[in-house]
């Protein structure tokens, strides 16, 4: 009977040391147009003569927010709870759809005990499709992975050739918000980067000439998608390096001037080169 208790024990402190698995907040989200929880109310509401989808939030009949991103069908409003923070308190998840065929899902996190405060806005940031948690660094507490968007469709690229770099958001106790930390995780968002080098290498295996009025976006999307990566992650240098060791194209130097351009106008690049990580 000891052993098995001692096992069991055992058991329990490998479980909780693991790291927690990526999930989908596809997974917690309400059937239907309400939840009610300690108080609060989050209610969905559809006008069909505008195609606007509505998130509103009460706590004992006081309005608190309403988000109204959602659009073209009543589902592009969706909310549930979620425990993100490790302590057993969970927190409110809201997904709006903007539509569109490549576009947008938008997030909000909002903690709801002891008070209602915004952990999490995807408008905050140009990081706000795909976002999902994952305990990255075992620490009991979920990070938020999301996808940078600035450049999609950047100059001649297709939605399906451009770069989709992932970045990491951690929460902070001191701001009591979810900030970006993707120097923190760099091995993580460079997973699959060898990949990525293959392909751009591949990429200018094929070509059969360096004008850049015969390129297509899908050569720049391969070139990018590594470059981007390691800025992304907080390794500018490396990305650099590799750009300018593998861009092959006569319009070198004018695409790293408009890519340079393109990161300046990035809120999540500036967060985390321009000011450090941690203080976006």
């Amino acid at each position: 009977m000891k052993l098995r208790l001692f096992l069991f024990a055992l058991f329990l402190n490998l479980l909780f040391a693991l790291p927690l698995a990526a999930q989908s907040f596809d997974e917690v989200f309400v059937n239907g147009d309400r939840l009610t929880y300690q108080g609060y109310e989050v209610t969905r509401h559809y006008n069909a003569r505008t195609r606007d989808s509505i998130a509103i939030i009460k706590k004992n009949s006081r309005l608190l927010a309403e988000l109204n991103y959602g659009q073209h069908f009543p589902d592009s409003t969706k909310f549930g709870l979620f425990s993100l923070l490790g302590d057993g308190r969970k927190q409110l998840i809201i997904e709006q759809n903007t539509g569109g065929g490549n576009c947008c899902n938008l997030y909000w996190v909002y903690d709801l005990s002891p008070t209602f405060r915004m952990l999490y806005s995807g408008m905050r940031y140009d990081a706000y499709n795909g976002v999902s948690p994952e305990d990255i660094d075992g620490d009991g507490v979920y990070e938020l992975v999301a996808i940078v968007e600035s450049f999609i469709n950047f100059d001649q690229m297709s939605h399906t050739s451009s770069p989709m770099p992932e970045v990491v958001f951690k929460y902070d106790l001191r701001a009591g918000r979810y900030k970006p930390a993707s120097r923190t995780f760099a091995s993580y968002l460079l997973k699959g980067i060898e990949s990525d080098i293959h392909k751009a290498q591949d990429a200018n295996a094929r070509l059969t000439t360096t004008s850049s009025e015969n390129y297509h976006g899908s050569y720049l999307g391969a070139i990018l998608t590594v470059v981007l990566k390691y800025i992304y992650a907080g390794r500018e240098v490396e990305g650099w390096a590799f750009y300018d060791r593998e861009y092959r194209l006569d319009d070198r130097v004018a695409m790293k001037a408009k890519i340079k351009k393109q990161l300046r106008e990035s809120v999540l690049y500036n967060s985390l080169h321009m000011r450090g990580n941690h203080r976006g």
